[in-house]
């Protein structure tokens, strides 16, 4: 009898948690990517086409974008791992701001160091959290250089692949759902430890 509680109690806490994944969704995007879209001020193309990386970017509304059919109703917020080219230089101590934008709403940034034209491959990771982006499955992520680097003070090139987790916002009918199927399992083990 004790051991069939145990055994109740474990199995309970399992579907909990799988539960609590399976309301939540996560999604993970491969961005920037080849199918990314870049411009800069000279022009624009996909990363794909300009050997995995983007332009160099010096001029405050250079972007990098892509758009994704996740099905998610809504994120809550994204984690990142960027990397890029820093060849910036000529003032030192500068940092020039990058913003990350999810369907053109601004979520946080991330700032780039002057490293003196080091051109180092450098790797960008964070969490942003934010208010509720209702999106009902499509989402565009992009990344603004916020900063016009002074002439002759080099640029940043976004390398694909890049990755980024979109948090999602957990559904009420699929909590609801599997509460109910807990409700009745734990009914049905009661029962049966009763007998």
């Amino acid at each position: 009898m004790r051991s069939l509680n145990v055994r109740a109690i474990l199995l309970l806490m399992a579907i909990s948690c799988f539960a609590v994944g399976l309301a939540r969704a996560d999604v993970t995007v491969t961005f920037p990517s080849d199918n990314s879209f870049y411009c800069n001020i000279n022009g624009c193309d996909f990363v794909g086409n300009n050997g995995h990386q983007t332009a160099p970017f010096y001029t405050a509304g250079d972007f990098v974008t892509e758009i994704f059919f996740t099905g998610q109703p809504s994120l809550i917020g994204l984690s990142y791992d960027f990397f890029l080219i820093d060849n910036l230089g000529g003032n030192p101590g500068a940092q020039y701001e990058n913003d990350v934008y999810v369907n053109n709403t601004l979520v946080g940034d991330f700032m780039v160091a002057d490293c003196n034209y080091c051109g180092s491959q450098m790797e960008f990771t964070g969490t942003f959290h934010f208010g509720a982006i209702e999106g009902d499955g499509t989402y565009a992520l992009s990344i603004v250089l916020a900063d016009t680097v002074p002439p002759g003070d080099g640029n940043e090139i976004f390398l694909a692949p890049g990755t980024v987790v979109l948090q999602s916002t957990p559904e009420p009918g699929t909590l609801a759902l599997l509460g109910s199927a807990v409700v009745g399992l734990a009914g049905w083990i009661r029962r049966k430890s009763l007998r």
